[in-house]
């Protein structure tokens, strides 16, 4: 028998990879590659071998999903969104009936996750972020830090 027709034959009815023909024939993965490609059958192996790996895969998933229940979920997702809609509240009635001024390095603090500190070690603004006009970009931690009003820009409405 030829290499070509073992070739074939290993992969068509054998159902081999293309790599293990390769380490069982001590011949390359391109040699065994370049012969099944030419053959016509090729396209109904592929479907074949895919319906193979999705039915492997849905078995597989079915044992998975025996051995690892979903666990109940409690009210606990709804008394974390509680607790932080009450936190929430609790911030914007703080920011709000303050005096209405509040420092560039506070501001910075209470929305952190819009600054990174930059290589001067000040705190800048994430560029990917729209401000308004006011909002500063850096805050310069050597200079005297200013009071700006910024009410209007976090007061929430019921």
């Amino acid at each position: 028998m030829d290499k070509e027709t073992e070739i074939l034959r290993l992969f068509y009815e054998e159902h081999l990879t293309q790599t293990a023909i390769a380490e069982k024939l001590k011949i390359s993965q391109s040699s065994i590659s370049e012969v099944v490609n030419k053959d016509e059958r090729r396209s109904d192996e592929k479907l074949y071998r895919t319906m193979q790996s999705k039915q492997k895969k849905k078995e597989y998933n079915k044992i998975y999903n025996k051995s690892h229940p979903k666990k109940k979920t409690d009210n606990s997702d709804k008394e974390d969104y509680e607790r932080l809609q009450a936190q929430l509240e609790s911030d914007i009635r703080l920011l709000s009936h303050s005096n209405n001024e509040i420092s560039d390095e506070a501001l910075a603090k209470w929305i952190s996750s819009a600054y990174h500190v930059g290589k001067s070690g000040n705190p800048l603004l994430d560029k990917n972020l729209r401000g308004s006009i006011d909002l500063p970009k850096i805050i310069r931690r050597d200079a005297k830090i200013g009071v700006q009003n910024y009410k209007k820009k976090f007061v929430h409405s019921s």
